[in-house]
């Protein structure tokens, strides 16, 4: 028996020639000119007989099919020379808003050994990203959706990456050459904190893999002549700053958003790393809102930097991994929420001439929301909706010019709209509060200056078309914060932004309840001329009720449960660990070693 194999070859790495290198036919043809606009990628040198030993059984199982994660990955390999690693994943077992049957393979693009460099110095995200080709992600798509198994859904993307750039001393023996030791341990640490295989990392780092200050520790200390290391700091570049809206996901668990200047960031651990879930650039994100009742579905609302009276929607379908092209502009939008109307999704969005809607569905555009009849043009600060247990959506918006709330039980439909107060009252926030069956809208207020101790918030609760034995209840008892600026719940509790104390918190349980301030050593960050509290002008609580968390001038901070203390959760510099999403990688950036001998020490 007689088994013949065929190979197409293009010269290996010599074949990753630069764009406009080519340009002559293998067998030219008179008066034609041609040339390669992008450079050629792909090439690889020739596999060795070893790996083909290794790799001969693997074919022989998979059959060429695409089964198990094992075999998603070994064809992902094959179909391209471009990829250096395959990596397949079960969406379903990530995300609550993937159909079951759903398969994502994510693909790092393989480095000529000229950009990687001699101690994989090269390998940066930058350039992972400039090799990355739609013609080999296409490719290798097609490749497995031909053999994938009927039923199943296939997703080929490239992978992720978070940079991350080591600090650390290192005291090393008497003898040793400070400088070349110092070149030594920086190869050792691209060799190691790479998404690519290396030498000391064979397989790459792992997807999901959290960094700690231990594997830095043992990479490094196991260079011959290091004594000891100390001041050992993990730093990273992209983190919440300046942050102007925050949102808990109701059905990922540990996930939440926050949005300001052009980064819209996600966390999926309760705030121990987050990530960059959408750049947008030329805008400033205002507001997300994650719908309570579809999982998946992202909303950010972002003021255009040239046009500041005018703002940009965009849509996510899976929790801001990837934005629908279609977005909306209209003028500037100051709140927005998700109702649930007929078994569609509907986006409201409360703008300074008036509340609108955008239905989510393809080709619909935002339209106009009559709310007063008297006032077409009536802008509003705040929109809020909630669905009560018998399945009827209330609507809330809070008028400009000290007008009022105004409330719809019909769904937020024009015409459906009726004044409910409080009368010469500026209502500049609104939430909803869930209480078991019950549902309470939340006013906050806004104070009338700087000096004004504010009034705290008022309470509403929601009876459909029915106005509350009771009316608007007050919670001003003990405020003193000015402004309220936000508004979060956990069971009946609530928490509540201010201009100038922080975060207050009640429970409304409570008849005559009195708002409680924080001290000034609660960790949430002082303005230091008045010795008063920087604002905090957004709040998101988990549906667990903890953590929350408080956004402002100098990021994210986290209250844990059963404390009244919070912490810094969007700092550059890590001690401990920085961790990654189960789908991404780690990547190396400019490590900053000090490298001192052991008689320099006291």
């Amino acid at each position: 028996r007689e088994i013949r194999l065929w190979y197409r070859r293009g010269g290996g790495a010599a074949g990753n020639v630069a764009a406009g290198t080519l340009e002559v036919l293998k067998a030219p043809i008179p008066g034609l000119k041609v040339t390669n606009p992008r450079p050629a990628t792909g090439g690889r040198v020739a596999e060795t007989l070893e790996n083909a030993l290794l790799r001969g059984p693997q074919e022989l199982h998979s059959l060429r099919r695409a089964v198990t994660a094992g075999d998603f990955e070994l064809l992902a390999l094959r179909s391209s020379g471009a990829v250096a690693r395959a990596k397949a994943v079960t969406l379903a077992q990530l995300w609550s808003h993937a159909p079951a049957g759903t398969v994502e393979v994510l693909l790092v693009p393989h480095l000529p050994p000229e950009v990687r460099g001699a101690s994989g110095e090269g390998v940066t995200e930058a350039a992972l990203r400039e090799h990355e080709t739609e013609e080999a992600r296409a490719r290798i798509h097609t490749e497995l959706d031909l053999r994938r198994p009927l039923g199943t859904t296939c997703h080929v993307e490239w992978a992720r990456y978070k940079t991350v750039r080591v600090q650390a001393r290192v005291v090393a023996h008497r003898e040793e050459d400070t400088a070349a030791l110092r070149a030594r341990l920086t190869e050792r640490l691209h060799q190691v904190l790479t998404p690519l295989p290396s030498g000391l990392q064979p397989e790459g780092w792992r997807f999901g893999q959290a960094l700690r200050a231990s594997h830095v520790y043992d990479a490094l200390l196991a260079e011959p002549g290091v004594s000891y290391l100390d001041k050992v700091r993990l730093l990273v570049d992209e983190v919440p700053r300046e942050v102007r809206t925050l949102a808990a996901d109701s059905f990922q668990p540990g996930t939440f958003y926050a949005g300001g200047g052009e980064t819209l960031f996600r966390t999926v651990n309760d705030a121990d790393g987050w990530e960059r879930a959408g750049l947008f650039p030329g805008e400033d994100v205002d507001a997300v809102e994650a719908h309570p009742q579809r999982a998946g579905l992202v909303a950010v609302c972002a003021r255009l930097a040239a046009d500041s009276k005018r703002s940009r929607i965009h849509l996510s379908y899976d929790c801001g991994e990837t934005w629908d092209d279609t977005t909306h502009t209209l003028d500037a939008v100051e709140d927005l929420t998700w109702a649930e109307r007929d078994g569609v999704p509907v986006l409201l969005l409360a703008t300074r001439v008036g509340l609108f809607e955008l239905v989510s569905r393809p080709g619909a555009t935002p339209i106009q929301v009559l709310v007063d009849p008297a006032n077409q043009d009536l802008g509003f600060y705040a929109v809020a909706a909630t669905t009560d247990v018998r399945g009827a959506v209330n609507v809330a918006v809070a008028a400009m010019g000290t007008r009022g709330v105004f409330l719809s039980s019909g769904g937020g439909r024009g015409g459906t709209f009726r004044p409910i107060g409080p009368k010469g009252q500026d209502v500049r926030v609104l939430e909803v509060q869930k209480d078991g069956p019950r549902s309470f809208l939340w006013a906050g207020l806004a104070a009338a200056s700087g000096a004004d101790p504010g009034r705290g918030a008022l309470c509403w609760e929601l009876m459909g078309s029915a106005d509350p034995p009771d009316g608007w209840r007050p919670f001003d008892r003990n405020w003193d914060g000015g402004s309220c600026l936000a508004l979060a719940f956990s069971g009946s509790t609530v928490y509540a932004g201010s201009h100038r104390v922080g975060v207050l918190w009640v429970d409304s349980s409570r008849p005559g309840a009195s708002w409680r301030r924080p001290d000034v050593g609660c960790g949430l960050p002082l303005r230091e001329a008045e010795r008063l509290f920087q604002p905090v002008s957004a709040l998101a609580s988990s549906p667990t009720g903890a953590p929350v968390l408080a956004g402002g001038p100098d990021g994210v901070f986290r209250r844990p449960r059963g404390s009244e203390r919070y912490e810094p959760v969007s700092t550059r510099e890590f001690t401990e660990k920085v961790t990654l999403p189960p789908t991404w990688l780690l990547s190396s950036g400019a490590h900053t070693l000090e490298v001192v001998t052991d008689d320099a020490e006291p």
